[in-house]
């Protein structure tokens, strides 16, 4: 399942207006990457985002590509951060990929 594109979804990272849709265009690129989810932090009236990927082995240059292909294709610089294999939530149909946190004061 992909992410399903909302405006109430949208995220603004540094002034650049960015769907997490856009985002997962971009990590589906990577063959090496097997799930993903995309952290949001609120900071005043910006979105202050984390990647986190769990990729195969031997494929830890896909966390800089993934971020360089965010940075040439959106124009966003994105914190992107491998985790171990199995960590993250699986989804089957809709997936829910974006989780929103609140700012730790």
């Amino acid at each position: 399942g992909g992410i399903l594109g909302r405006v109430d979804d949208m995220l603004v990272v540094r002034g650049v207006n960015v769907f997490p849709s856009a985002l997962e265009g971009i990590v589906r690129r990577f063959a090496a990457v097997d799930e993903f989810m995309i952290e949001v932090h609120r900071r005043a009236e910006m979105d202050e985002v984390r990647l986190l990927l769990e990729v195969h082995d031997g494929a830890a240059h896909v966390p800089v590509a993934v971020q360089e292909a965010l940075r040439v294709d959106l124009g966003i610089r994105v914190e992107v951060v491998t985790v171990p294999p199995q960590s993250l939530p699986r989804y089957e149909l809709k997936a829910r990929r974006l989780i929103r946190r609140a700012m730790e004061p």
